[in-house]
């Protein structure tokens, strides 16, 4: 396992909240899917991909719910550039 001074959880209420705010909106585009794909897509959008957004707002959401953003970021970079982070 890869560790380092910046790969750590800390709980911060602000992107849990956010985290919040994100879960919530994808659940809303996720249960209106048709409703939305047909007013604001103007029928353009396939059903599913609008259903595939939310759940993917559901996803970020519950990433940045967890905090885990910082990590997963820390991560990647340690991947591309692993000796500079």
């Amino acid at each position: 396992m890869l560790y380092n001074k910046h790969m750590h959880w800390e709980f911060q209420i602000g992107w849990s909240i956010a985290g919040l705010v994100a879960m919530i909106a994808g659940v809303l585009i996720t249960r209106f899917h048709k409703q939305i794909a047909d007013e604001i897509a103007g029928g353009v959008m396939n059903y599913d991909k609008v259903k595939l957004a939310g759940l993917l707002a559901i996803g970020v959401g519950f990433i940045f719910l967890t905090c885990l953003h910082t990590t997963i970021f820390y991560l990647f970079l340690h991947i591309i550039a692993p000796g500079r982070f």
